[in-house]
């Protein structure tokens, strides 16, 4: 399949480029008789500035699909773009700095390391890429906190001391710089 970026498809049509695409996406664990056959030629561009509902059935690929869209794990066939940028052709390091720079997760499950603290597993992403948080009102950091994490229900405790809910709220991504 020869594909246009999203860029020269906007371009051409005068669109705005979806901010993520997956193109005939398919996934397939396993192989053989017990194969399955988690996505099947899912096509859906997501818009930049966009909330989004994935919703279906439990099996119906939902996760899948957004593990795909976020660098987490790689399609059997079809093309993920996020932006630009191809994830199928970026090797285990390229995906490690795209997620680091430019994805934030919030997990269904808790994913925080239990070592740390609320604070410090928001700001872990930005550690391992040695920046430093931007200033309170950058743009990046919402203008009404007068600290990075003032905005979001931080509990100041490590994650198992939270309630059960709590541990979620405590990832956030600078997003692009």
């Amino acid at each position: 399949m020869n594909l246009t970026t999203a860029s020269e498809r906007a371009a051409q049509t005068g669109a705005t480029a979806p901010a993520a695409r997956i193109v005939n996406g398919m996934k397939v664990y396993g192989a053989g008789v017990t194969a399955v056959r988690a996505l099947d030629g899912v096509s859906a561009d997501f818009g930049a500035g966009q909330f989004t509902a994935v919703m279906g059935p439990s099996g119906s690929g939902k996760s899948t699909t957004l593990h795909c869209l976020a660098g987490l794990d790689r399609l059997t066939s079809g093309q993920v773009l996020l932006g630009d940028v191809d994830l199928g052709t970026l090797d285990d390091k390229g995906m490690t700095l795209l997620r680091r720079e430019r994805i934030g997760f919030v997990f269904q499950a808790f994913n925080l390391i239990p070592t740390l603290t609320a604070r410090e597993n928001i700001l872990l992403p930005l550690t391992l890429a040695a920046r430093s948080p931007p200033a309170a009102g950058s743009g990046n950091w919402p203008a009404r906190s007068a600290s990075p994490t003032a905005s979001v229900t931080v509990p100041p405790s490590f994650p198992a001391a939270s309630s059960s809910g709590s541990p979620r709220l405590g990832r956030w991504s600078p997003g692009p710089t």
